[in-house]
């Protein structure tokens, strides 16, 4: 009898073992996921640093007039970009607004 209470027990701290692991393999997954924006965003930041380096060193990678035209290109997409997410200009956005206002979160 005393035999089976040990094997028991055993397995019972076996089981407590899996459960743990299988508990942290989820949370590193959840933590490994990556949406794809910090994926770009983090992408743009390289290419950036790599650029600045190599201007640093001497090498003249991008010419200044395709920069101010793409800096002007990409602040024209994000202010749109910022004014259509910061705004309920969607039916989606509408809705969010009528529940803030419910919960007294908006005027």
């Amino acid at each position: 009898m005393v035999a089976l209470v040990e094997r028991v027990t055993r397995v019972e701290e076996t089981s407590k073992q899996a459960h743990k692991r299988f508990d942290s393999i989820e949370k590193i997954k959840e933590v490994s996921k990556v949406d794809k924006a910090s994926l770009t965003r983090f992408a743009l930041l390289i290419v950036a640093v790599v650029n600045a380096v190599l201007n640093l060193i001497g090498f003249k990678t991008i010419s200044d007039d395709y920069v101010n035209d793409l800096v002007a290109v990409i602040s024209v997409g994000y202010f749109i970009w910022t004014a259509w997410k910061n705004n309920y200009l969607s039916k989606k956005g509408k809705k969010q607004k009528e529940v803030l206002k419910k919960e007294g979160l908006a005027k």
